[in-house]
């Protein structure tokens, strides 16, 4: 049985935990995914290194590092800091999930590539589970994604 990550959206309810974080873990993927093709343009055309932008940010090289590194969830000063000292600045764009809900398919990738770095970022998948059942709205989709990464 598919279900959908935004039924509450269509429905006009309260929209369930897991489906939340569902959304914040992507959030974060996509800035983080932002960052670093930003950082590795930046770096293949100025030949620049994390230490200059570092310097650029009045940042320390491991700060830079950590936000390159794994998705994580990043203050808007710092992502603002980090564009600046790249010379570049973010543009934001927004979809409606009620009137162009996405592909199924695609939110189940998503929901791999979130699974995906929760393995990686050493986030513990049962601790969202077991904050998701505390609050009685967990999410099939993904309860199963969350189980699968942990197992694996």
């Amino acid at each position: 049985m598919t279900t959908s990550l935004v039924p509450s959206l269509r429905e006009g309810e309260k929209i369930p935990l897991a489906t939340r974080v569902f959304f914040r873990e992507r959030l974060r993927i996509k800035l983080h995914q932002l960052l670093l093709r930003q950082f590795m343009r930046w770096e293949r055309e100025t030949r620049l290194t994390k230490r200059v932008l570092a310097d650029r940010v009045s940042k320390r090289p491991e700060v830079i590092t950590r936000c390159l590194g794994a998705p994580s969830n990043l203050t808007l000063d710092t992502v603002s800091d980090l564009l600046l000292g790249m010379g570049v600045e973010a543009t934001f764009d927004v979809r409606s999930l009620v009137q162009t809900l996405p592909a199924e398919s695609n939110l189940q990738r998503d929901a791999s590539e979130v699974a995906h770095c929760i393995r990686v970022t050493g986030l513990r998948a049962d601790t969202m589970r077991a904050e998701a059942a505390t609050k009685r709205d967990a999410h099939p989709i993904y309860e199963q994604q969350a189980v699968s990464s942990h197992q694996a």
